[in-house]
């Protein structure tokens, strides 16, 4: 799974990342659809984390999302 698998499908997408990361709100999530980048470096200052670890937290979450869906398709 790639960030653009979740660009693509924003709506599904913005829900579980403000599951995943608290302080996120419908504004800031919106940062993301546009600038990984940008988005990385406002979920950092906005969970007190660097901007290294932000990008750890969503290369993990893909990955995660990543094996469930080979789990629940395995013919992909």
């Amino acid at each position: 799974m790639t960030w653009n698998d979740i660009t693509a499908n924003w709506g599904l997408w913005s829900g579980r990342m403000k599951a995943r990361f608290p302080h996120l709100d419908d504004s800031t999530v919106e940062i993301g659809k546009h600038d990984r980048a940008r988005f990385e470096a406002h979920l950092a200052k906005l969970h007190n984390l660097s901007v290294n670890e932000a990008r750890e937290e969503i290369d993990d979450l893909l990955y995660i999302e990543t094996l469930n869906r080979e789990i629940s398709d395995p013919g992909i």
